[in-house]
Formats: structure tokens, sequence, C-alpha cells
């Protein structure tokens, strides 16, 4: 390992650059399998009325696991399209690819835990046939993929030094516009200025106010989702688009919360402490409960039942009990084992 301008990088011909370059490489092609099986499960309805998995919860599991896993893949490829065989690598850059690499196959994993979990409780028995068959072989070779890429990415995450110093994500997604268009592409003047433009602006919003852009991007993914899925239902009344609205943008507000904090998208910014940050983790418990009572209502409807009303007003009332309940008790939890103080009163 060399160090240049103070920030720890690979040498050129460093033999641990071959195990993590198989590593992360491996770790995309697993990503892009991993979602055409998703696909074929779900839309493919021959396969799909067969699958022990085709109701909630388990089907709330993969639907998430649609989104999240092409997210964190994109991450992956910013960093990945910048490792030149021929320039020393940042250590930052691989260590932070790789950890990425390891959440993405994660999700993955527990996506394909809960659709072993139908299957081992015998959900949807009745319906079984060969095409289940199938789908549990298709379930099978998709898990040993996952397992294989994961033993990968981790042995070479456990070989790869930490290092605080060098590009981070926003830096590398403006270096890959610089690094790959080309003048003579379309609007070659106008479209990379704007695309940097954003990215700067999306930094700075991520690195200032991370939750609150967390908030703005998960309400305005769920509106999108919410109406790309009424068109293709030819409309459904507003009370099912506030539903669709409220489990995906608190499921999204959860995964961004988790995902950034892992791979730590707010840059170099002092860590939250104290409050905020109790708040912070109050909020995405919130969320991710929400999203999840949604998903097993059926076992929660003797609490929703305290709720009045009926229909769907009842039941994503019910569900934000549940969820600020939770929220009220891991910011109670927290504040009462002191976690999360700031340095200066840990020292004293």
């Amino acid at each position: 390992m060399t160090t240049a301008a103070g920030m720890p990088a690979l040498a050129v011909g460093d033999p641990s650059r071959r195990r993590i370059g198989l590593a992360a490489v491996i770790a995309l092609w697993t990503a892009f399998g991993f979602v055409v099986y998703l696909w074929i499960a779900k839309e493919i309805r021959l396969l799909y009325v067969h699958e022990p998995w085709q109701n909630d919860p388990y089907d709330a599991v993969v639907s998430f696991a649609f989104f999240f896993v092409p997210i964190l893949a994109a991450f992956c490829l910013i960093r990945a399209a910048l490792c030149n065989s021929t320039k020393p690598l940042p250590v930052r850059r691989v260590r932070e690819l790789l950890i990425a690499s390891r959440l993405m196959l994660a999700v993955a994993g527990v996506t394909l835990g809960a659709e072993w979990l139908s299957f081992a409780l015998g959900v949807e028995r009745e319906l079984w046939d060969s095409a289940t068959v199938v789908m549990l072989v298709a379930l099978g070779f998709m898990t040993a993929v996952v397992l294989v890429a994961a033993v990968l990415v981790i042995g070479a995450l456990r070989g790869t030094p930490a290092a605080e110093s060098g590009p981070d994500w926003w830096s590398d997604a403006s270096a890959v516009i610089d690094e790959y268009w080309r003048p003579g592409m379309p609007l070659g003047a106008v479209l990379p200025r704007f695309a940097k433009w954003v990215i700067d602006h999306a930094a700075l919003a991520a690195r200032g106010w991370p939750l609150a852009t967390a908030a703005i991007v998960s309400i305005g993914f769920g509106g999108l989702l919410a109406t790309f899925q009424g068109l293709a239902e030819d409309g459904f009344a507003p009370p099912v688009f506030i539903l669709y609205t409220s489990v995906a943008a608190a499921s999204m507000f959860a995964f961004l919360l988790a995902a950034g904090a892992h791979l730590h998208l707010a840059g170099e910014r002092q860590p939250m402490a104290g409050r905020s940050r109790r708040f912070a983790d109050s909020a995405a418990a919130a969320a991710a409960v929400f999203a999840a009572a949604l998903a097993f209502r059926q076992v929660l409807q003797p609490i929703v039942r305290f709720v009045p009303g009926r229909g769907i007003g009842h039941l994503l009332a019910g569900c934000l009990l549940v969820g600020v309940a939770v929220a009220i008790g891991v910011f109670a939890v927290e504040s009462g084992l002191g976690m999360h103080r700031p340095r200066q009163i840990r020292g004293r």
C-alpha cells in the first residue's frame, strides 16, 4: 500500500487488487442476476401464482428488494467504474465499494431467506405444483450464488485496511462524468455540467441535512411509485394512493437512513450525537416498523382494533400507532442508557 498526497492507496500490481476486483465484479453480476430472478418470479403469472411467497409479508420483502438492490448496485458501479488497473487505487474507494457490495448482498440474502421461510412454513400449500418446484430450484441456485459472492466480498473486505481520507461517493460520482463523458456525445456541452450541478447540490444536501434530504427523497419516491402503480391499474381511489405512497415512502426513508449511515453518504460531517442522533434512530425505527406493520397487518389485527373506524384509513392509523409507539420506545431506551452522547460528555 502506498500513500499519495496523504491519501492511502493500493499500488499498481498490488496482489490484493485482484481479490478485491473479483469480489466486486461477482457481487455486481450477482445483483443483476438477483433482480432478473425477482422479475421472473414476480411478473410471470404462470410462476407467481404457485409461489409460497406470493403474498404479504413475504411479497413485501421481495417488493422492497426490487428497489433497494438496484440502488445499491448503482452506488457500487460508481466506485467500480473508477477502479483503473493502471493507476493507484484509493483505499477508501475500494473499501466503501466492498461495504456497499456487502450491504447489497445482505438485502438479497434477507429476501431469499424470507422466501425460504414461506416454503418451510408451507404457505399457500394448496397452490403448489410443478411450477413451485421450478421456482424452488431457482431459489436454491440464487441462494448459492449470493452466498458465494458474500464469501468473496467479506474475505476481500477483511483484507482491506480502513482509510478515512480519500474520495467519497459524491466526488467519485462527479469524477465518473469527467472520466467517461465525451464532448462528441449528444448534449455533450450541457448535460455533464447539469449532471455535476445535480451531484454537487445533492452532496450539499446529504452532508448538511441528511434527515430532511432522506425525507424529501422518500416522499417523492412514494408519490412517483404510487402514481405509476395507479396508471398501470387504470387509476385507484385516493385512500389507496395514500396507502401506496405511505408504505413506499416509509420503507425508502428507513432504507436511506440505514444505508446512508452504513455507507457514510453524509461525507465528512460531524456525526450526529445526543438528542438529534436518538431522534434519527427513532425516526428510522418508526418508518421501518410502519412499513412492516402494513406487511404483517393480519398479525396486528388485535392492536388495530383499538383504533376507531374502518377501511384503509383505519389500517394506516393502526400501523402509525405501532410506529409511533416503537419510536417512543427507541428514544426512551437510548436516552435511559445514555447512548450517543457527545464526545465531550463521554470523556468526563
